[in-house]
Formats: structure tokens, sequence, C-alpha cells
């Protein structure tokens, strides 16, 4: 199973997120957990490319969750938590 690593930043500023800017930083990569109907959902989240979900091993689902999915409302709490 591949580790969650905590939020980082490869900018040349090497900032620890999250920062003011790291909103719209292509640089920062943010991972973590939301739990939907009792399922827990892995992502990582970046602010140029969005948010793919992962596998428990890991990898990138092949197939992400609709955005009908309730997973969805949680992402949401977290990312408006994490950039109050």
């Amino acid at each position: 199973m591949k580790k969650l690593y905590p939020d980082i930043c490869n900018s040349f500023s090497s900032c620890k997120p999250p920062q003011d800017h790291c909103r719209n930083c292509c640089h920062a990569h943010f991972r973590g957990i939301v739990e939907s109907n009792g399922k827990k959902h892995r992502f990582e989240f970046n602010p140029k490319f969005g948010v793919t979900f992962l596998k428990a091993d890991g990898g990138a689902r092949k197939v992400q969750p609709s955005y009908k999915n309730p997973v969805w409302d949680e992402w949401e709490k977290w990312h408006d938590d994490k950039f109050k």
C-alpha cells in the first residue's frame, strides 16, 4: 500500500502548505481521506489539475466518482476547511 504523505509543495520557495497562495499554486499537492456512506475515500489534490481519487494501494482509480456521488460533498467540506 502506498503511504499517504503529508501535504507538500515542491516550489522553489519551499513553503509548507497550506499558505495563502497554495490555493492557486500548481506546486502544492494535498493528500487526504474523506468518509462518505461509511466508506473511506483517499485522494490527492493539486490546484491546477484537481482531485484524483485513489485506490487503497495509492494508485489512481480507473473510474473516478461521478459528480452525483455524495463523496463530493465531503470533499468540498475538506477543501473549504483547508482553505478557510
